[in-house]
């Protein structure tokens, strides 16, 4: 029943993210902003678009309901974790796939995701989520000095995964397509890694410290609970959009090369901010 339940819950999600695509689409056309042009047809598009929604509520729905949260926290939580990812793919698009997401759009771009985001976990919460009057706190231990170099170092992982597995990938399979600039695919310079790929990291790690502060459970299983989002919010659902616009070989290829990157980074960060690796001092969200 709990296996049917999220199944039928999933599928609405599906269906409530084609419309907060839809949403988000016609609200950009009403303020006149600039956006990509399509690079797929509209049934492609919409069946990518069902298929991540209903993939991310069959992630998050049982995940956030397990927490215990109430669902004004729940809508935070999962909101984070969509619009952080997808918000992160965005601009690491915008300067290394230019032919898809031009730097001109990335405003309006940024501007569909968030509502698509934040529609999307109010369907999540409210479809998955029990309607709590009191839930759990995440009380936040540690110095604003042991906070801040805890998320410098948890995004700067990142970017060391990145560029070993990045570069493995790029010399093994996915260089002579970068090279050929298919699929609007082209080499960022390393002024454009280091300026972009920081601020990526330090988004993924913001879109999954809620979850690891929250949840119960060693470190190792925080890791696997924050990497799996990570690789699932951050990199397979991105990439279901580019089925049709990349080569097969380049999609397969970087979803091995982004679970690597993006599990490790959650991994990284569940240990820093595990309670062993902190000191005692509050601060309540």
């Amino acid at each position: 029943m709990v296996v049917l339940g999220t199944i039928w819950k999933s599928l609405i999600a599906g269906i409530v993210y084609i419309l907060a695509g839809l949403i988000g689409g016609m609200a950009l056309m009403a303020m006149q902003l600039k956006m990509p042009e399509a690079t797929v047809d509209m049934k492609q598009m919409l069946i990518s678009f069902f298929v991540s929604g209903a993939l991310l509520a069959a992630m998050m729905g049982p995940l956030a309901r397990s927490l215990k949260l109430t669902m004004r926290k729940s809508v935070m939580v999962i909101f984070g974790v969509l619009f952080l990812n997808a918000a992160s793919v965005v601009i690491e698009a915008a300067f290394f796939v230019n032919g898809i997401i031009p730097k001109d759009t990335l405003p309006a771009v940024l501007l569909q995701q968030f509502i698509v985001s934040l529609l999307a976990a109010l369907a999540i919460a409210g479809l998955f989520c029990r309607r709590l009057k009191s839930g759990t706190s995440i009380i936040c231990k540690g110095s604003f000095f042991q906070w801040t170099w805890r998320l410098a170092a948890s995004a700067m992982s990142y970017v060391v995964f990145y560029y070993i597995f990045g570069n493995i990938n790029y010399r093994l399979i996915t260089g002579v397509f970068y090279k050929a600039n298919m699929g609007g695919l082209s080499v960022p310079t390393a002024m454009e890694t280091l300026s972009v790929e920081p601020f990526r990291g330090l988004m993924l790690v913001l879109s999954v410290l809620p979850l690891i502060l929250v949840a119960d459970g060693s470190w190792k299983e925080k890791a696997v609970l924050a990497g799996g989002v990570l690789f699932v919010a951050g990199g397979l659902v991105p990439l279901i959009s580019q089925i049709n616009v990349l080569p097969t070989v380049v999609i397969v290829a970087s979803l091995f090369e982004i679970f690597f990157q993006n599990f490790l980074t959650g991994a990284v960060t569940a240990y820093l901010f595990s309670p062993q690796q902190t000191e005692s001092r509050g601060l309540y969200f």
